[in-house]
């Protein structure tokens, strides 16, 4: 799996924009906020530009942060949409991942109540999250010593005396 060791999925049914900031603020304080937050929210009701203010406050100091916009038959989809495309203006550090768009042609990808998804959905939804990651960091440079090199073997020599007989 591209999460990769040390992802945290943090998922709770029914969950509201507004409480992105406790969770993210728990994690924090838990030391479990990763270099990339993947944040989708907004299916159980849309986001007030504050939602959004408070949970970046709580995410300062992540380097990126990835939006995931909605698709659901409710009539909050729109503005859902709406707000998280603005915060992406607000806040250099955020990506929005358009579902909304991907999903468009691909009604097998929903169950019967247009919200939640197929396992096919749900395969989609992952595959297009990870395509949006970035690309992980190189790995660093061999580590060099600072310290000199050890000095050479002494050269070995070979001399010839002559032995006295008598």
């Amino acid at each position: 799996s591209r999460l990769g060791p040390g992802g945290v999925i943090d998922a709770k049914v029914g969950r509201q924009f507004a409480e992105g900031d406790d969770v993210a603020r728990s994690l924090r304080a838990q030391g479990r906020l990763g270099q990339v937050v993947i944040v989708h929210l907004g299916t159980n009701g849309p986001p007030r530009a504050s939602d959004i203010d408070s949970l970046m406050r709580e995410l300062d100091g992540v380097p990126r942060v990835l939006l995931v916009n909605v698709r659901m038959p409710r009539k909050w989809e729109g503005a859902t949409n709406a707000a998280l495309q603005d915060a992406t203006h607000r806040y250099p550090k955020t990506v929005l991942v358009d579902w909304h768009g991907h999903s468009n042609s691909h009604p097998d990808w929903f169950q019967s109540d247009g919200v939640h998804l197929t396992r096919r959905g749900a395969d989609a939804f992952a595959a297009l999250i990870a395509e949006s990651l970035p690309p992980p960091p190189p790995p660093p440079p061999p580590t060099t010593t600072t310290e000199p090199p050890p000095p050479p073997p002494p050269e070995s020599t070979t001399t010839t005396a002559p032995i006295p007989v008598g």
